[in-house]
């Protein structure tokens, strides 16, 4: 025997070449020619040769995938028709979607509160502006032809009179998937806040009116939250009683390639004006909001789809100003400038002679 050759099918490729091998394409196919070691092969012998084929670009759904084999042999062949195969591989679609996120500002935010703001601000709206950004990606090998992304913004408390209080804006969202500009809308009648320091306003009396997907019910069943209000916090959260949430949707989006990744930013104007009767003497507060992705509109079923988290959450922790401490910085810069001034006078002391003067006569 001299040597095999493995045919595959289009659009397979290989991700690496073997050793011993060469690699060549005839009618759109590639064509692994191998030699055979040791040579001459000896009888009843085996040889292994691993392959790391690049399926990314089969079509979804793709069952099976047939391989050529033949053998080639120097001497005369007894049975020819013995030295050429095809295999048949079963194929599994494996895809893997998830979403995570984090605050773009630090992690702690301070803020005063009425009491505490100066006299002639003090019926003043109080703002603070938040950003959550989230990150759809990809895992596992197969292509997903259609990924649902949607975010639920805490945006209303209802007051015990079942008046409704707007204590959040958001702003346009911005959404990106390679370099492409996405448009996400609200499935609500809620308005959307302006680019810039222009807002429109609500009505402050609102109603959620949107309906979630049973897959999305499913997946806030499970949502647990760091901060449960025993420790002096006031949580804003989708799931927190009185709570009312705008759902973001965002168009259906492809993942072709594994590096495919879609990026949005939530940017959002808390009014603390409004929330502060809530909070009341609590310490702090946190806005939650929630991303979630689903895989739909697939003619296959994917395996398996919740190895990691379709559903993310991302919280900003807004603090009393008097909670703040005191930057340690300040305290070495003064340290050490309080050293450096004392150093300075010394030394100007003793230029000045002040460390030499003679004794006065009788002292000792």
């Amino acid at each position: 025997m001299n040597r095999f050759l493995v045919e595959l099918p289009p659009p397979v490729r290989l991700v690496r070449v073997p050793q011993l091998c060469t690699e060549r394409e005839r009618s759109g196919r590639v064509v692994l020619t191998c030699h055979i070691r040791p040579h001459p092969f000896p009888a009843g012998a085996e040889g292994r040769l691993r392959l790391a084929l690049d399926v990314q670009e089969l079509v979804p759904g793709t069952e099976s995938l047939t391989i050529g084999l033949n053998v080639t042999s120097a001497g005369e062949e007894v049975a020819p028709a013995d030295n050429v195969r095809n295999f048949t591989l079963g194929l599994r679609t494996e895809a893997d979607i998830a979403v995570i996120g984090q605050p773009l500002e630090q992690a702690r935010l301070y803020y005063d509160k009425q009491a505490d703001r100066d006299e002639s601000e003090r019926n003043d709206p109080n703002y603070v502006i938040v950003s959550h950004r989230y990150q759809v990606l990809r895992y596992l090998p197969s292509p997903v032809q259609a990924v649902n992304v949607s975010f639920l913004v805490p945006v209303n408390m209802t007051k015990r009179s079942g008046d409704h209080v707007r204590f959040l804006d958001l702003y346009r969202p911005e959404a990106t998937i390679e370099n492409r500009r996405l448009t996400c809308s609200i499935q609500t009648g809620y308005y959307l806040a302006k680019d810039g320091d222009s807002f429109e306003e609500a009505p402050r009396t609102w109603r959620p009116n949107y309906e979630l997907s049973a897959e999305q019910r499913r997946l806030l069943s499970a949502v647990k939250l760091p901060y449960d209000g025993s420790n002096g916090t006031t949580v804003m959260n989708c799931t927190e009683p009185g709570v009312s949430c705008v759902l973001l949707q965002c168009p259906t989006v492809a993942f072709p390639r594994q590096q495919t990744s879609m990026v949005v930013t939530l940017s959002m104007r808390v009014k603390l004006h409004d929330l502060e009767p809530f909070v009341g003497e609590r310490d702090s507060l946190v806005i939650s909001t929630i991303g979630l992705a689903e895989v739909g509109a697939v003619p296959y079923r994917l395996q398996p789809l919740d190895d990691r988290p379709d559903l993310y959450q991302v919280h900003s922790v807004l603090l009393p100003s008097s909670l703040q401490p005191f930057p340690v910085w300040i305290i070495v810069v003064t340290v050490i400038g309080s050293l450096l001034l004392l150093a300075a006078i010394t030394y100007g002391l003793y230029k000045l002679g002040f460390f030499n003067r003679r004794r006065p006569e009788g002292a000792e």
